[in-house]
């Protein structure tokens, strides 16, 4: 019965989307983006401890979706415009090659940390801002 009401509310979760424009991209976020970074650097906190819930699991796959995604409409871009993979390099469709996991997680906690009335979609998009910027200084350095 338990795995029946977590299931359900899940869905829920899920079904029901939240939706919120955000001022400075104008796109929409759906479901488990909107969540505060004040509550994922709780459930981060109780990750670190083996005591992770379903709610961060599903926070942290909606993290590698926005990334993913990114790097998707990357290799859209170029797909159009060869010139530009002059402009993304060897990084452009893995942002985050070479990186693991858990220090990708660790980066969007700290930014939390920092700006817990922010949402998880916002976090993410500073994640893939820096991992742009970061890849971009690498890639002059191997010029």
């Amino acid at each position: 019965m338990r795995n029946f009401v977590l299931g359900a509310v899940t869905m829920a979760v899920l079904l029901i989307a939240t939706q919120r424009a955000q001022a400075e991209s104008q796109y929409i976020v759906w479901g488990v983006g909107t969540v505060s970074c004040g509550k994922f650097t709780q459930e981060y906190a109780a990750s670190t401890n083996n005591n992770a819930s379903n709610s961060y699991y599903m926070e942290i796959n909606w993290i590698a979706g926005f990334v993913s995604a990114e790097n998707g409409e990357n290799a859209a871009m170029e797909s159009k415009n060869p010139g530009m993979k002059n402009k993304i390099g060897s990084y452009g469709y893995d942002l985050i090659k070479g990186r693991d996991v858990d220090g990708l997680l660790a980066w969007v906690n700290g930014y939390c940390l920092k700006n817990p009335l922010d949402d998880i979609s916002q976090a993410s998009l500073a994640l893939v801002t820096y991992l742009t910027n970061k890849n971009a200084e690498i890639e002059s350095h191997i010029r």
